[in-house]
């Protein structure tokens, strides 16, 4: 997922695995981490370098890829509440933010909810600090705006 790509591929990565079980390791002794916070990485990478190659990209699982005299640091949580979302309980997301010059640009949160069998989804969003929208309940990419839209358009990001 980034946060949004064309027709909303990307949510579904951790969507699919909501009611499947999960493979848990760990990266340290208590930091658990899941084949779908991989795969939810990497889907988001995938745009990310899609639209912005130029760009730096923090992942959590990943760390630091990519041009580190770029502008642009995207950050990623791939699967923010692994702990919950390992275990079941209705509280976890995605979370994708991009710094210009080191200062918040956008942000978008997409927070699953629900529970077993009836999992939905309520997408956050914000640029350049100012909230955007938050709490409609809709499926990735259905209100393609900020981080979302940028991804989907692969367009610069607009820094006031």
């Amino acid at each position: 997922m980034v946060v949004a790509d064309g027709g909303g591929d990307r949510q579904s990565v951790v969507m699919n695995a909501v009611n499947k079980p999960r493979n848990v390791t760990y990266k340290g002794l208590t930091d658990l981490v899941t084949d779908t916070d991989k795969m939810s990485e990497a889907a988001i990478m995938e745009v990310v370098r899609k639209n912005f190659g130029d760009h730096l990209i923090l992942g959590e699982e990943g760390g630091l890829i990519g041009d580190s005299s770029s502008d642009y640091l995207w950050c990623i949580d791939p699967l923010d509440g692994t702990t919950n979302f390992a275990h079941g309980y209705p509280s976890f997301a995605v979370s994708v933010g991009v710094l210009f010059r080191g200062k918040p640009a956008a942000a978008a949160v997409v927070e699953f909810v629900g529970g077993p069998m009836c999992w939905n989804s309520r997408i956050f969003s914000a640029a350049s600090g100012k909230k955007v929208n938050g709490g409609s309940s809709s499926s990735l990419g259905a209100d393609p705006r900020d981080c979302g839209r940028l991804l989907e358009q692969g367009r610069s990001i607009p820094v006031r």
